[in-house]
């Protein structure tokens, strides 16, 4: 077991002792015949049984929630993936707005190869302008094309 994780179970079984219930999440070490080991997570109860009033016993549960635990995270990197890809979406819907009658498209490193002429530009714009610095690896290309 877990130092911290011995303290939080010491502390429930005073807090028992007292006729106060503990429900709590933790990590456990769990390791079988010749493996290496590794965290789980344990859901824990720790409850007081009494007799007429008095602590007579303490009945401490735990069930595995590993599995569960291990789900959500997954639910919730899936979900921030999900509001990220809709963020960006949403751009390019604004993007593709304003870019009825102009755009403007800016990449790094001088952009894909190929497109080097006006007449690589899908839609084939009427003008098209490259802007370059002096350090040809920091140089973005921006081409604003109008119909």
């Amino acid at each position: 077991m877990l130092p911290d994780s011995a303290n939080r179970i010491r502390a429930a079984i005073e807090e028992a002792v007292q006729g106060e219930t503990s429900r709590f999440d933790l990590p456990y070490w769990a390791q079988q015949a010749g493996d290496v080991g590794h965290v789980r997570q344990v859901s824990m109860h720790v409850t007081p049984i009494d007799q007429a009033g008095a602590v007579a016993r303490i009945a401490i549960s735990g069930v595995d929630i590993t599995e569960h635990v291990l789900a959500r995270r997954r639910a919730e990197e899936s979900e921030a993936q999900a509001s990220e890809a809709k963020a960006q979406l949403e751009l390019a819907l604004v993007s593709a707005r304003q870019c009825h009658r102009s755009c403007v498209l800016r990449w790094p490193h001088g952009g894909p190869e190929g497109s080097q002429t006006p007449r690589d530009i899908p839609g084939r714009p009427e003008r098209a302008r490259a802007h370059g610095g002096r350090d040809p690896r920091r140089r973005a290309v921006s081409i604003t094309a109008t119909r």
